[in-house]
């Protein structure tokens, strides 16, 4: 007899059912949720076949080691910011200075929120940190391109309280202005420069209400947010 190869049981690849984000950071849903579906568990990471979701109902051949570098690598990467020095306790962004942030992922909203509209998500400086922005308060980002400095403005549609993001709501076609040049040629990990600007300012203090300038608001007739 020839034996070629010896048939035992194994498992080849495991579909995972995990949740993670583009940052590899394992999800959880919010309970009684009114803006957002999910967060981050925080210091919690995944990669590889214990995660699901990333190749839909099945995967292509090859694509297991794959997955295990990228988001292996990305995990690594992000885990890395958890003690950055001031990163837990500060806020990201300032008024004062210019803030390098990375590209996080790109989300196309149209059935969402209207069409010719993206979702541009990026990285705080450290994973647990956040923004150090109000509510109302709104953002610049500027990047260069071909020796031009390019600059936009725009409400952040992430929770002021986010852990490790920032996301704002652009529209990618020329009526978004000159900085749609920088933002239809970024790419998933480019970094570009944030800052923190102006804006309403709103504090939330639990169980007293809603504040501004150290005064109670008891009414709202409209609050709304966006590129222009």
């Amino acid at each position: 007899d020839f034996l070629v190869a010896r048939v035992t049981p194994s498992i080849h690849y495991c579909m995972g059912g995990i949740n993670i984000n583009a940052a590899a950071e394992v999800q959880e849903e919010i309970p009684g949720k009114i803006v957002g579906s999910h967060r981050h568990i925080r210091r919690l990471f995944a990669a590889g076949e214990v995660t699901g979701g990333l190749h839909g109902a099945n995967r292509l051949a090859g694509n297991s080691l794959l997955e295990c570098v990228v988001f292996g690598r990305t995990a690594g990467k992000r885990a890395a910011t958890i003690n950055r020095s001031g990163s837990k306790n500060a806020g990201c962004l300032s008024e004062t200075k210019w803030t390098v942030v990375e590209l996080r992922e790109i989300r196309n909203t149209d059935k969402k929120y209207g069409r010719h509209t993206r979702e541009y998500r990026f990285n705080l400086c450290g994973s647990l940190q956040k923004s150090g922005l109000k509510v109302g308060q709104f953002i610049s980002i500027r990047g260069e391109m071909d020796g031009e400095w390019l600059t936009g403005y725009y409400s952040p549609i992430t929770r002021p309280d986010d852990e490790g993001v920032i996301g704002i709501l652009c529209r990618p076609d020329p009526k978004g202005g000159p900085i749609v040049k920088l933002l239809n040629f970024i790419r998933p990990g480019s970094f570009v420069q944030m800052k923190a600007m102006g804006g309403l300012r709103l504090d939330f203090v639990p169980g007293k209400g809603v504040f501004r300038n150290e005064q109670k608001i008891t009414k709202f007739g409209f609050l709304a947010g966006g590129t222009g």
